[in-house]
């Protein structure tokens, strides 16, 4: 039975005889199985080579990967803070979902605003530790 028909819902067909006719063309043609399952396959592949392309591209022209963490982390240790203090301003840029987390030691009310955000659940510790950073970091705010 030709595709075309059975595409087209032809009303000569019922249901089941449609089904039965799509299921014989693969029965019938082992081989339109596996061609499915290779377009499906270079479906998938297709973005991922993309993908990769672009990835490599990008490492061969040496652009950095963005590391706003990483940058927090650096410009705490710059700033002479201790290892825990350092640990708590990124679980407190974490929380409060900062996408530059190093702005916060770059800006008082950047800092304050994650802060608020940080101990706004009750129960959360490191106010006092926080206060001391923020004391250190903007010596003249307040």
């Amino acid at each position: 039975m030709p595709m075309v028909l059975l595409l087209q819902g032809s009303s000569e067909l019922s249901r089941d005889e449609r089904y039965r006719a799509i299921h014989n063309l693969f029965v019938d043609k082992p081989g339109a199985t596996s061609s499915l399952a290779a377009v499906l396959v270079l479906a998938a592949a297709i973005p991922l080579a993309l993908w990769l392309a672009a990835f490599v591209q990008r490492r061969l022209r040496g652009e950095p990967r963005p590391q706003p963490r990483k940058l927090l982390w650096d410009l705490a240790a710059q700033a002479s803070l201790s290892w825990w203090d350092r640990v708590l301003l990124l679980r407190v840029a974490r929380a409060a979902d900062l996408k530059d987390a190093g702005a916060m030691l770059l800006s008082a009310n950047c800092f304050d605003r994650a802060v608020e955000r940080w101990l706004a659940p009750p129960g959360r510790e490191g106010a006092e530790r926080l206060q001391r950073i923020r004391d250190r970091l903007f010596p003249d705010s307040r």
